[in-house]
């Protein structure tokens, strides 16, 4: 406690740097957490979580299926409710953005629901059946428009000031809609929580909405409680689970599925978010070294009366530990609070490049807080360490003689260990990925990504002693750089630290910014080959892969028979399950390749048909997330699931795609279409014909039709670039926080070495050296560290984000990019860097060579 008291400013700003590294792992786990939550089954019920889940391959149930369902239960007693579900963009909203506030809309056979009074014990859905049994079902309203009877959230009535008899107006598919709200769903029943973008409608009327009957996406089913419960349960999954048309789960086991779909974006973040946290070890290292330093002469007293090194060893653990709890403690506040920012930056990425999740803010979790709370300290502990030892083990005679100079961790520089750690790494790098029932991960390279860390931390401090020859001819020009230099010759362990913590900060994230401006390089030259059109028509609000807004056939053919348009390709995606993971059908809008315009190909067809046996078989396309995932090659036959039973089809070529890591089969539309018996449109891209004017066309073509957007080629592309340069937004965060604790470590390193060298500046000014001179020697001598981090870091950056594109990006997604180096991140972040350094040491140089020479007592 008395070195806290006697330097409050660096406990607390150790303590601080703990604080922020848990804050940021805490506040990414705590918005991950939430997304995942936005998506559960147990959200879409009144209410009711239900005790088995039916899904279909294909992703629909036919009303055959029922009766199928049905016969194969038999005489069991059970509630079984068949689910639709689709999203609702709602019409208040103005503008064209991709990423349009949406509604889950789901749809409950209300019959059955009131069948579930053991179920629901404050009659919630007894309340919601009448209700919807009372009202009329279908009827229009005064401005023409379809309206519907619908039950809300009691969040989103409290949100929306919205009570019984008041009505909304959406957009379903591609047609307003008045909703009439009918019951408000109360949130009590089992401490269930709906969210404010939930809307429940009776089935029949969510089928007429969308123009499709007898369809529904899920059957959930619900059996009597009791003691026989389990074996009904058991007996009804053997009855079900023999027939390829459906899949049984429990709502975990979908929950899970839901979760596997986002897994490696959502394990990313958590490794990138540790970053704060391992750097702010090298800083709580520097910390204790400096501490051990002035507190040498103590030690030695304490050993040479008998004190055993196992007992100073603990002592100066237990302060490290000290530091970790309050740090730690710390960071879980702000954390917590950073999560309500990052959660809504997560669940905007998870909607629109996953599933829809309905997270706005992110909840404490005691888990999480224990696991952060646990890391902070061990992180702590594990910096606390090294010096620890040293200090318990050197002895007193050695310590007497070093009194306060050098410092314990000048043991830091092992260049030829690091180079050996390095070779491992390499070698880890082209390991193959390790599979698991919902993909790949990436192992080999996270492996690599660690041991080139540890390498650079051994690496990087050599180069101060590098760095002082190529700085030699400086010397003679003024005695300043002399003096500056020369601590390079003889660097301290709060040196080699500052340095180690620096090379890690900026290789990290220089790493993750040659991976994000790898895949910035890809997605432009992706799009300008794949979106060539005039306009692009889509339905109100469908900019996301969790939208499942359509056109009618009617509302797409008038498009298309617009004077002005030379042609329009109608495009068409299912979501279906393939060999148990979720992936997607669409269309082409040909029937051969070869003759698909905006296709960029990784494996270009063949042109000629003979190439292959199979010639009379359908002809399909992947997307090369697909190729990987289900390791499937040219020439393979794989069977699709349909709603008209599982079709074969011929893998033909694979093309490029980087919105969906998912995977993509593209099959021509005509038969995608016969095979669904769906004609709706998810978009049309229109080319115009010559001397035709895009914008005229456009707003002609809105002001016939509602419930759609249609954006010009040049609108488009900005708002694709805008939406990734948002899915990457808290990457950039993470990032700039750990620049920033690693620039922070380097200051109060300069600051405790400057401080303890007063003797030197006494000695220097006694020799006739200006107060200026010594403050500019101090900025010059943090300079030459930031500059030695930055170029270890630099290099460590390149290899970092080759391992990101070139191997745990393909593993993990399954994407080829294209490596590009971000040359002006690296020079805006030198320039940054040199001109805090130099903000930062300069004054404190100037203010030490002020200070008298006193000593400590």
């Amino acid at each position: 406690m008395r070195h806290w008291t006697r330097h409050p400013l660096s406990t607390l700003a150790f303590c601080s740097i703990i604080a922020v590294g848990v804050a940021a792992f805490f506040s990414i786990r705590l918005a991950n957490r939430a997304a995942i939550s936005g998506f559960t089954y147990f959200d879409r019920t009144l209410g009711l979580r239900p005790d088995l889940v039916l899904t279909c391959p294909s992703g629909q149930f036919s009303e055959e299926d029922l009766y199928s369902i049905q016969n194969q239960l038999d005489s069991i007693p059970c509630v079984m409710a068949p689910v639709l579900e689709t999203t609702a963009t709602d019409a208040a909203q103005k503008g064209d953005s991709l990423n349009l506030h949406q509604f889950l809309v789901v749809g409950l056979d209300t019959f059955a629901m009131s069948n579930l009074i053991y179920y629901d014990p404050d009659s919630s859905n007894e309340s919601a059946y009448h209700a919807w049994k009372e009202s009329s079902h279908h009827s229009q309203g005064e401005t023409g428009e379809a309206s519907y009877g619908v039950v809300v959230s009691q969040a989103l009535a409290n949100k929306r000031n919205l009570k019984t008899g008041d009505q909304m107006e959406v957009i379903i598919d591609d047609r307003n809609t008045i909703l009439s709200i009918l019951h408000v769903s109360r949130d009590e029943v089992f401490k269930v929580s709906h969210p404010s973008t939930i809307l429940f409608m009776n089935i029949v009327d969510l089928q007429r909405a969308m123009q499709q009957t007898g369809l529904s996406h899920r059957v959930e089913l619900y059996f009597p409680p009791g003691r026989d419960k389990s074996i009904l349960m058991d007996k009804a999954q053997g009855n079900l689970e023999n027939n390829q048309r459906w899949t049984v789960d429990t709502p975990q086991t979908s929950l899970n599925s839901n979760a596997s779909v986002t897994r490696a974006f959502r394990l990313n973040l958590t490794i990138l978010s540790m970053l704060a946290l391992v750097v702010g070890m090298y800083l709580i290292m520097q910390g204790m070294d400096a501490a051990i330093v002035r507190g040498r002469m103590e030690i030695a007293t304490l050993r040479s009366l008998g004190i055993t090194p196992g007992a100073v060893k603990t002592a100066w653990l237990l302060e490290s530990l000290w530091y970790g709890l309050l740090g730690s403690g710390g960071g879980l506040i702000l954390g917590w609070a950073g999560a309500q920012g990052a959660v809504r930056l997560v669940a905007s990425t998870v909607n629109a490049l996953y599933l829809q999740s309905a997270s706005e803010s992110a909840d404490w979790n005691h888990s999480e807080a224990v696991l952060a709370l646990s890391l902070g300290c061990m992180a702590s502990l594990a910096a606390g360490w090294f010096p620890a030892r040293e200090s318990a083990e050197t002895q007193p005679a050695e310590i007497f003689k070093q009194g306060r100079q050098g410092g314990f961790m000048t043991a830091l520089n092992k260049p030829l260990l690091g180079a050996g750690i390095a070779i491992m790494g390499w070698v880890a790098a082209y390991m193959p990925p390790y599979p698991d029932e919902h993909g790949w991960i990436p192992l080999g390279g996270y492996t690599a990504a660690f041991l080139w860390v540890l390498a650079a931390t051994l690496i990087a401090p050599a180069g101060l002693r590098w760095m002082a020859p190529l700085l030699q001819p400086l010397t003679g020009y003024h005695a300043v750089f002399m003096y500056a230099f020369s601590q390079l010759r003889r660097p301290t362990g709060r040196h080699l630290l500052s340095v180690a913590a620096l090379t890690v900060a900026v290789g990290m994230a220089g790493g993750m910014t040659f991976m994000i401006h790898s895949f910035e390089t890809t997605m432009i030259h992706w799009i300008s080959q794949s979106l060539n059109a005039d306009l692009y028509v889509a339905s109100q609000g469908f900019g996301s892969a969790s939208s499942q807004n359509r056109m009618s056939k009617a509302t797409w053919q008038s498009i298309s028979n617009h004077t002005d348009i030379k042609r329009a390709d109608v495009g068409q995606i299912f979501p279906i399950d393939y060999q148990g993971r979720k992936t997607f059908l669409t269309s082409m809008p040909v029937s051969n390749p070869l003759d698909w315009e905006y296709a960029l190909w990784i494996q270009k067809p063949s042109s000629s048909p003979s190439a292959s046996s199979n010639t009379n078989m359908p002809v399909a396309v992947v997307n090369e997330s697909f190729q990987s995932r289900f390791d499937v090659k040219i020439d393979d036959l794989i069977k699709i699931p349909t709603p008209k039973g599982y079709k074969t089809v011929r893998i033909a070529g694979v093309f490029a795609e980087y919105g969906n890591e998912q995977g993509t089969v593209a099959v021509d539309r005509n038969l995608v279409s016969d095979w669904f018996q769906d004609e709706r449109a998810v978009n049309i891209a229109v080319y115009l014909n010559p001397g035709a004017d895009p914008e005229e066309v456009r707003n002609e073509i809105l002001s016939r039709q509602t419930g759609i957007s249609i954006r010009t080629n040049r609108v488009l592309r900005e708002e694709v670039l805008e939406i990734f340069h948002q899915t990457f937004s808290v990457t950039h965060v993470l990032q700039w926080i750990a620049i920033a604790v690693a620039i922070a470590g380097l200051t109060m390193a300069m600051i405790t070495s400057l401080v303890e060298r007063q003797l030197e500046f006494q000695v220097m000014k006694n020799l006739g050296m200006t107060r200026f001179g010594m403050a500019m020697a101090t900025g010059m001598e943090g300079l030459a560290c930031a500059w030695t981090g930055f170029i270890f870091g630099t290099i460590l950056s390149a290899c970092l984000g080759w391992l990101l594109v070139v191997v745990i990006n393909k593993q993990a997604f399954g994407w080829t990019l294209q490596s590009a180096i971000p040359w002006k991140d690296h020079v805006s972040l030198l320039v940054i860097l040199s001109l805090f350094v130099l903000a930062s040491t300069i004054p404190v140089g100037w203010w030490v060579s002020t200070k008298r020479m006193h000593k400590e007592e």
